[in-house]
């Protein structure tokens, strides 16, 4: 079976309401404005996969 190795957090994912803007929501969210800028592919992966792997 191929796929996401991320596709298994949308069914366990935790959503909440942002305020009162209707908006759904992750409860957590992984900073990434560094990746791509700042920080090389392999280190982005890196912290992805960690990030995954503690979810």
């Amino acid at each position: 079976m191929g796929g996401s190795p991320y596709a298994r957090l949308v069914d366990t994912m935790t959503y909440g309401h942002l305020g009162r803007s209707g908006l759904l929501v992750s409860r957590i969210g992984l900073g990434t404005m560094n990746i791509g800028y700042t920080v090389d592919e392999a280190t982005s992966f890196a912290v992805m996969d960690a990030a995954v792997g503690n979810a």
